[in-house]
C-alpha cells in the first residue's frame, strides 16, 4: 500500500481536496512528509509491509473465528472448534495463491488496486460507497477460499454448503464494516 508513490500522491491529493480548514492542510503536509520518508527508507518499508501482513493475517483469523461462532450458535455444536479449525486453515493456501497472482497483476499493470474481483462489474470506484468497499475486498481467490471453507465446514457441521457460504460472506462483510467504522472513527479523532 505504501510502496507506490503514485498511490500515495493520489490518496493525499484526494484528502487535500476534502480538507476544510488550514489545520487539516497542515496535518496533511505532515502526513505527506512522513509517507515520503517511508518511501525513501527500505527498512521502514519492510517494517510497514510486515505490520500490514500481520494485520491481514489477524483479519483472516478473526474472520474464521467469527464464522466458527456463527456456525456454532446456529447449530449448537460448540465442541467442533478443532475440526473447524483444521478444515478452514487448510484452505488458506488459496489466499496465498491470490496474493501471488494479484501481486503479479499489480506489477504488470503498474496499478495499486488491480485484482480479479467482482469490482470489475461495477462502474463506480467511489470509496465512500459501502457496496464498492465490500466488493473491493472480495476478490476471486477470497470467494474460492470461502467456497472451500463452506464445503469443508458443511461436512463438519452437517449443514448445506450454500448456507455455510452465506455465513462466510456475511461474516466477512460484518468484519469489514466494523473495521471501516473503527478506522473512520479513529481518523475523525485524529483530525480533531
Amino acid at each position: 500500500m505504501y510502496s507506490s508513490e503514485y498511490f500515495v500522491n493520489q490518496t493525499l491529493a484526494k484528502a487535500e481536496a476534502e480538507a476544510r480548514t488550514a489545520t487539516d492542510l497542515e496535518r496533511l503536509e505532515h502526513t505527506r512528509e512522513g509517507l515520503e520518508w517511508i518511501l525513501r527508507n527500505p527498512g521502514v518499508r519492510m517494517l510497514v509491509s510486515a505490520e500490514m501482513t500481520f494485520t491481514v493475517t489477524r483479519s483472516y483469523l478473526g474472520f474464521l473465528l467469527l464464522v466458527w461462532i456463527f456456525l456454532s450458535l446456529l447449530s449448537g455444536k460448540w465442541h467442533l472448534f478443532s475440526s473447524f479449525w483444521l478444515v478452514s486453515s487448510s484452505s488458506l493456501s488459496v489466499l496465498s495463491l491470490g496474493v501471488l497472482v494479484n501481486g503479479m497483476l499489480k506489477v504488470l499493470f503498474l496499478r495499486e488496486t488491480v485484482a480479479i474481483s467482482p469490482l470489475w462489474l461495477l462502474n463506480s470506484q467511489d470509496s465512500q460507497n459501502l457496496v464498492v468497499v465490500l466488493f473491493a475486498q472480495c476478490d476471486l481467490f477470497f470467494l474460492w477460499f470461502c467456497a472451500l471453507v463452506a464445503k469443508r465446514a458443511s461436512m463438519v457441521y452437517e449443514e448445506k454448503s450454500p448456507y455455510v457460504f452465506a455465513i462466510c460472506i456475511a461474516s466477512w462483510a460484518i468484519l469489514l464494516l466494523c473495521v471501516r467504522f473503527v478506522m473512520e472513527a479513529s481518523f475523525t479523532l485524529l483530525l480533531n
